[in-house]
């Protein structure tokens, strides 16, 4: 049947939930160090960007050549990025606990925890797609996260979503949950987010694709 033909959809997909598993695996076993969380986010952004470009490539030796290539600047855009959120919800807590004077600052950090959150989805596809220094990448995805708010809370709600279910989703539909995110969660959550990125936030800067070959 042409379906299940090495050139057919069946075989294509089959080959593209393998691959996903492979750069899964690649990306929590790079991410075991926490401090090297920015690079594996990095590197897994830019082998899923070129998946959603259909350029396909070997998942294992593309991983790890970018892995490298970002291993300096995504790790200190993490480094600064953890701090200043650990930062932002520290204080947020501790507000909690004063006195109603000081409530108005709860709006202050939470809003500045959204903005948080929002720059984070953003900083590393973009120093997966094109070569940036540290000050300017994180200028650019607090920018386009702004610019591109629809697009943005919808990348951010495609990150909650795996935590929420299985927070409150009962125990064995979170213990499915866990186990997607386990497979080929991590890897098949970025490739969605790829598609957005590709398809409709990257292309108003006008950013050739063909540089996803930049490093």
């Amino acid at each position: 049947m042409k379906l299940f033909n090495i050139d057919g959809k069946f075989a294509h997909v089959m080959s593209r939930i393998f691959d996903l598993a492979v750069l899964n695996f690649l990306f929590l076993l790079t991410s075991i160090p926490l401090f090297t969380i920015g690079t594996s986010c990095s590197a897994l952004y830019t082998v899923t960007i070129a998946m959603s470009q259909n350029c396909d490539s070997y998942i294992f030796k593309s991983y790890f050549k970018y892995w490298k290539a970002h291993a300096k600047r995504g790790t200190l855009l993490w480094m600064a990025l953890l701090l200043f959120g650990g930062f932002i919800i520290l204080d947020r807590f501790l507000i909690t606990y004063m006195n109603h004077s000081f409530q108005y600052f709860q709006i202050f950090f939470s809003t500045l925890l959204l903005l948080w959150s929002m720059t984070v989805s953003y900083v590393f596809p973009l120093l997966a797609y094109f070569n940036s220094n540290f000050r300017q990448t994180l200028k650019n995805a607090l920018f386009m996260s702004i610019r591109h708010l629809p697009w943005t809370l919808l990348i951010l709600a495609i990150h909650l979503l795996p935590v929420i279910s299985i927070a409150i989703f009962p125990p064995i539909l979170s213990a499915l949950m866990l186990f997607f995110l386990i497979t080929v969660g991590f890897a098949a959550l970025a490739l969605l987010n790829s598609y957005i990125f590709e398809k409709r936030i990257f292309p108003v800067y006008e950013i050739d694709p063909a540089k996803t070959e930049r490093i």
